[in-house]
C-alpha cells in the first residue's frame, strides 16, 4: 500500500461527472488531498457501454485485466492508500468489483459472494425466499429453452412475468397471459438473450427467471449498509412502468420524489428492504432495491449492491442529499449524512419511440431543453439508429431529469417534453 496521507478514491468501469463534486466535499470533510483512479476492464473499454472520460481528467483511466489477479494486485497496491474507498456504479462492472475486494479483503465493501448474489435474480431470490419468504413472488428458474420444456408449468398462475437473471434496465422483461403466449416468448427471448448479455455484460450464464405476476404499485428505496450492519434510510421513490403508463416494456417510464406514502407504509416498506440487504449478505454499500407494494403487503422485485440510476440527481434536487458523497463514506468505513430538508419536487424519466424500427428523423429535442423544470436532458440516439423496446432487449432514446418548486408547472413541463419530441420511424 502506499504510504501518502491522500484519500484514494478508486472507481470501476465508469465515474460520472457529480463524482467529482463528491471527491471535493471529501476534501473539505478529511481535510486531506483526494487521488482519483478508474479502473477499466479491457471488455467495458471495448464495449458500447463505455462512456469515455466524464470528468475532464479528474480520474485517472487505467485499464485492467481484472481476470489477472497478479496484475489487480499491483496496480491497486501502487495507488491504494490507507484511506482507500473502491466501488462500482455499473451493474456490468460489480463482479470486477468483486475481484477486488477477493484480493484485498480489508477494504469496505460487501464480499464477492454477496456482490454475485446481489445481481443474479436467481440467486438473489433464493437468498431472500430462504429468511423470509413473504418478501417474493413465486418463481421458476429455466436456463434454456429445453430446460423449459422439462419443468412443472401446471403450477402456473397466469398473468407470468419473465425476466433474465443477470440484466438490468428491465431489458427483455416480458409479461405473458397465457400457456401458449409463455412458450413463445421463452423461444423468443433465448434466441436473443446471449446476444444481449455478452452487449451489456450481463452477470453469470444468461438464464430466465418465470415469476409470478404481483399486482400493486412500483417503489424503489436507495439505502445504506455500513460495515456494522446498521441500515440508513433514504426517501421511496414512486416508479410509473411503461407498462403502467399503457405503453411497451416494464422500465422506468417515469420517477416521481417525494411520493405519496404514509409514515407507517414508509416503515414497512423500510423493513423489508432491510431484510432484503441482509439476506443477500450486503456490508460496506449502498442498495439499490426495488419493491412492489401489493394487497398482501411489500414484496421485493430485486436489488442491486449500488446507487439506482438518476438517484444521485433527485435526491439532490429533492432533498440536497449528495448520494455520491454518501456512498463514498460507506466505503471510507464512514457512517452517510443524513442530513436532508426537502426542497422541491424532482423526476426522473426515460422515453421510447412508440415503434420499433429505423430512425428517420428526430425532432423537438432542442424545444424540449427549454421546459422551466428541465434539469437535464440526454439524447442517445441518432438518425439511422434502431429504435428496439426495452421488452426486446433495446435501450431509451431520451432522458432526463426534472425539477420544481412547483408540482403542478413540473407536471405541465413532463407533459410538454413528452408531446415535443418525436421520432419518425420506418
Amino acid at each position: 500500500m502506499n504510504n501518502s496521507d491522500a484519500i484514494t478514491i478508486i472507481a470501476i468501469d465508469r465515474a460520472e461527472q457529480d463524482l467529482v463534486g463528491a471527491c471535493e466535499q471529501l476534501k473539505l470533510t478529511f481535510g486531506k488531498d483526494v487521488n482519483a483512479y478508474l479502473l477499466v476492464s479491457k471488455q467495458y473499454k471495448n464495449s458500447s457501454l463505455y462512456h469515455g472520460d466524464e470528468t475532464d481528467g479528474y480520474f485517472n483511466e487505467i485499464i485492467c485485466d481484472f481476470y489477472n489477479p497478479e496484475e489487480m494486485r499491483k496496480i491497486v497496491s501502487e495507488i491504494a492508500t490507507d484511506k482507500t474507498a473502491v466501488f462500482c456504479r455499473s451493474e456490468s462492472g460489480i463482479k470486477d468489483l468483486g475481484k477486488i475486494v477477493d484480493i484485498f479483503p480489508q477494504f469496505f465493501a460487501p464480499d464477492s459472494t454477496a456482490l454475485l448474489t446481489s445481481t443474479d435474480k436467481n440467486l438473489m431470490r433464493l437468498s431472500i425466499s430462504r429468511l423470509h419468504p413473504e418478501l417474493c413472488p413465486k418463481y421458476i428458474p429455466v436456463r434454456s429453452v429445453e430446460e423449459y420444456y422439462t419443468i412443472d408449468k401446471s403450477k402456473l398462475l397466469y398473468p407470468v412475468i419473465v425476466k433474465p437473471m443477470g440484466l438490468n434496465s428491465s431489458m427483455l422483461v416480458n409479461k405473458c397471459w397465457s400457456q401458449d403466449e409463455l412458450d413463445i416468448c421463452i423461444k423468443d427471448i433465448f434466441k436473443i438473450v446471449s446476444i444481449v448479455y455478452e452487449r451489456e455484460i450481463g452477470t453469470g450464464q444468461p438464464g430466465l427467471l418465470i415469476e409470478e405476476f404481483m399486482i400493486g404499485n412500483m417503489y424503489s428505496i436507495d439505502a445504506y449498509i455500513n460495515s456494522s450492519s446498521e441500515v440508513f434510510f433514504l426517501p421511496p421513490v414512486r416508479v410509473l412502468t411503461g407498462a403502467e403508463m399503457g405503453v411497451d416494456g416494464y422500465y422506468s417510464y417515469r420517477h416521481i420524489l417525494p411520493c405519496e406514502l404514509s409514515e407507517d407504509e414508509i416503515n414497512s416498506a423500510n423493513q423489508a428492504t432491510e431484510k432484503a440487504m441482509k439476506a443477500v449478505g450486503l456490508r460496506s454499500s449502498t442498495a439499490h432495491v426495488e419493491l412492489f407494494k401489493t394487497a398482501t403487503g411489500w414484496k421485493i422485485i430485486e436489488l442491486g449492491p449500488r446507487i439506482g440510476g438518476y438517484r444521485q440527481e433527485i435526491y439532490m434536487e429533492a432533498f440536497g442529499i449528495n448520494h455520491f458523497y454518501n456512498d463514498l463514506l460507506l466505503h471510507l468505513g464512514e457512517n452517510p449524512d443524513m442530513n436532508k430538508k426537502w426542497i422541491k419536487h424532482a423526476a426522473g424519466f426515460n422515453i421510447y419511440a412508440d415503434r420499433e424500427g429505423l430512425i428517420k428523423k428526430i425532432s423537438g429535442v432542442d424545444e424540449a431543453k427549454q421546459a422551466e423544470s428541465v434539469i437535464k436532458l440526454n439524447l442517445s440516439a441518432k438518425v439511422g439508429d434502431k429504435s428496439v423496446f426495452a421488452s426486446n432487449g433495446g435501450h431509451y432514446l431520451v432522458d432526463g431529469i426534472l425539477a420544481n418548486e412547483s408540482k403542478e408547472q413540473l407536471e405541465v413541463d413532463m407533459a410538454k417534453i413528452r408531446q415535443l419530441i418525436k421520432f419518425d420511424i420506418v
